[in-house]
């Protein structure tokens, strides 16, 4: 594979192939012209066979898992027209292409392979380059998109191959909550490129994005009153404590089943972490930790990228309280769900039953 090539060596669309063969919207690239190079001008990918089937598996099987129905229907319009003009976005639709490949392949668990390393590496080069210079209006849309695949990157790379492995089990390290770290990236991104304005390609999604953020952000939602009484929600003065804002907007989550077609609303729950509740959890607090656990139950059988990461630290959560925190009984009743859900409990756990009814929880609460 090429290194970024300078402009005066490659036209900003190298090869005529590019607008027959790579700008598709419905349809997957074809691979019967030579090897294009794709360049903005500033830096390029050289799209060899390889990465031209990558291409077409990210379309044809990736793309459908990219949000809820609206946002893949975006992407299948959108995702490889950005990706021809910004070769930074090309670069993170390889690598999360090959991400999918491992998952797909029953290899989620193994380390990177040469290829996601090397379009990893060359995007954050370039990335790092378009956002260190003045942004221009019409790069606004492949900046947000290069977010988004990051975002999806991100959560989806974890190390551990069992619970033990997992955090907040394992040693601290650098890359723990790094997903978490990334949404205040996003957050940035958000300002400077604001998605939803009205000449924006992703303003197609703003509907779906506020109907997300208004469920999730229901406040007159009755609590369960195990959940009041962990958390002291009777009390006054908890409404602006750390969890309160998390608590609502998990509850308003657990009645609805997670599915690849809402799961989108279940991803917003991230925007509710707020500084003095990511700071709990960095301090692996117990309360804080059983929120995240039961945001990863009620979201780990919904899409791959999600599925991995999700279903190990809900694991190594429920043994880290377990271990440490096992004497606390509302604690220790709370656990059944995210115990079942992430695969800890059988039928024939006697815990089994409780967690099943929490899956049908509703507002008579038979949580507690």
């Amino acid at each position: 594979m090429k290194q970024d090539s300078p402009k005066d060596q490659h036209p900003i669309i190298h090869a005529q192939a590019n607008q027959n063969r790579l700008s598709i919207v419905h349809a997957p690239p074809r691979l019967t012209n030579p090897t294009p190079i794709l360049s903005d001008g500033y830096a390029g990918i050289e799209m060899d066979t390889q990465s031209l089937e990558r291409l077409r598996r990210f379309h044809l099987r990736t793309v459908p898992t990219m949000g809820g129905p609206e946002a893949a229907e975006f992407f299948q319009s959108h995702a490889i027209k950005m990706a021809c003009s910004a070769p930074y976005v090309m670069h993170l639709v390889q690598a999360l292409t090959s991400l999918h490949d491992r998952h797909f392949s029953g290899q989620a668990h193994k380390q990177q392979i040469v290829a996601e390393s090397y379009h990893l590496s060359r995007a954050a080069a370039q990335f790092n380059r378009k956002l260190s210079t003045p942004l221009a209006p019409a790069d606004r849309d492949a900046v947000w998109a290069a977010g988004c695949l990051i975002g999806w990157i991100v959560f989806c790379s974890i190390d551990a191959k069992q619970a033990s492995e997992a955090w907040p089990l394992a040693p601290s390290k650098p890359s723990d909550l790094e997903w978490i770290r990334m949404n205040d990236a996003k957050a940035l991104l958000w300002g400077i490129t604001d998605p939803m304005r009205s000449d924006s390609m992703f303003s197609i999604m703003s509907i779906e994005y506020a109907a997300g953020m208004h469920k999730t952000s229901a406040s007159d939602i009755g609590i369960p009153p195990t959940f009041s009484r962990l958390y002291d929600l009777n009390d006054p003065d908890s409404e602006s404590g750390p969890y309160a804002v998390a608590v609502r907007a998990l509850v308003a989550l657990l009645p609805v089943e997670c599915n690849r077609q809402n799961y989108v609303t279940f991803l917003l729950f991230q925007g509710h972490m707020q500084p003095a509740f990511r700071e709990l959890l960095a301090q692996r607090d117990a309360r804080a930790l059983l929120l995240l656990a039961y945001w990863y139950a009620k979201i780990c059988q919904s899409v791959w990228w999600v599925e991995r990461r999700a279903v190990l630290e809900c694991q190594a959560i429920c043994l880290y309280l377990e271990r440490y925190h096992g004497g606390d009984a509302d604690i220790r009743e709370l656990l059944d769900y995210p115990r079942m859900r992430c695969g800890m409990l059988t039928e024939r756990d006697p815990q089994y039953e409780t967690g099943f009814y929490a899956e049908g929880h509703s507002t008579t609460y038979p949580l507690c």
